[in-house]
């Protein structure tokens, strides 16, 4: 499961990158020109980019959180990380 959400998060911004990417053509080639029939669509993709870029945040979070994800080279290294984290501050 931690496989299939960290190989999700990794796709994901490449959806993101192209929602902005759309985004900014569009204001490029119509700066300040937006009309009923334009600015429908780009809240659309504005909403979209932002909901990928929250799945991207949901997916990269969940596997550390509740999997462990990117921990276990600490622990078999012998470091405590709740300890270190005490000693930091």
């Amino acid at each position: 499961m931690a496989q299939l959400m960290i190989e999700t998060h990794a796709a994901l911004p490449s959806l993101t990158m192209g929602n902005v990417g759309i985004l900014l053509s569009g204001r490029r080639a119509l700066p300040n020109q937006f009309a009923r029939n334009t600015l429908a669509p780009y809240h659309l993709i504005a909403a979209l980019g932002l909901g990928t870029l929250s799945a991207t945040g949901l997916y990269g979070g969940d596997p550390v959180c509740e999997e462990g994800a990117g921990v276990a080279i600490a622990h078999k290294t012998g470091l405590n990380v709740a300890e270190h984290a005490r000693h930091e501050r």
